[in-house]
């Protein structure tokens, strides 16, 4: 059964795939991409350049791929419609940004992996999210995420701000809607993603401008200047 607690700090409460028997199955194989080892290989990597010949796999640069959505979860379409995200396949064509204004951009890549929790995001006019704790919304500040490590850890060239209570995040009429309350609930959960579009590689989420991570951008910019793809 699923366990819900409600948090504004998703660093604390992230699942940590420690299981011993998968941690030593990982490093037997050496080319895993098993979380533990995706973490030791972008620290030894800093710091020693073998870590990547030793994991080629494990350090790739979507080496870690986890950020996703339940199935139910709203994509809006660029005519205006909207599609539940485990029907959206590839060429479908959805609703972007690019920094000024929405955009059509063609879904390229799907993923849809098992993940062992969802952070439920509340707003102030009663709407909902929910997603993955690495999965980046474009708020008043830029770029975040409910845990800025996690989503370092899926894509090391991504630097985020962390998702707090109180912030504004963009929505599809072009408001910034309040965030009132985060909760974390663990449990097995069938997830869904569209990992890369084209051509801005953002999208929009029961309203709300999400990224797909498939490439870098900059956090902390003016509203002028945010790069959004």
């Amino acid at each position: 059964m699923a366990e819900r607690t409600s948090t504004t700090e998703g660093d604390r409460n992230e699942p940590q795939n420690s299981d011993p028997t998968q941690l030593q199955r990982a490093l037997q194989d050496g080319h895993s991409t098993h979380p533990a080892i995706a973490r030791l290989v972008h620290n030894l990597g800093k710091l020693d350049g073998s870590a990547i010949s030793a994991y080629p796999n494990a350090y790739s640069r979507h080496y870690y791929s986890r950020s996703c959505f339940p199935a139910g979860t709203a994509i809006l379409l660029a005519d205006g419609t909207s599609k539940q995200i485990e029907q959206i396949t590839v060429g479908d064509v959805v609703m972007g940004f690019d920094g000024s204004c929405q955009v059509p951009v063609c879904v390229e890549e799907l993923e849809s992996p098992l993940r062992d929790h969802l952070c439920v995001l509340s707003f102030a006019d009663g709407s909902r999210v929910e997603l993955t704790q690495e999965h980046p919304l474009f708020t008043k500040e830029g770029w975040r995420s409910v845990s800025p490590r996690s989503t370092a850890e899926e894509n090391a060239d991504l630097t985020v701000a962390k998702l707090e209570i109180g912030d504004g995040v963009l929505t599809a009429a072009g408001a910034f809607l309040t965030l009132t309350d985060i909760s974390f609930v663990r449990g097995q959960v069938q997830t869904y993603n569209i990992k890369r579009l084209a051509p801005h590689n953002n999208f929009y989420v029961n309203g709300f401008l999400v990224h797909s991570k498939a490439s870098t951008y900059t956090a902390n910019l003016s509203s002028s200047e945010q790069r959004v793809s």
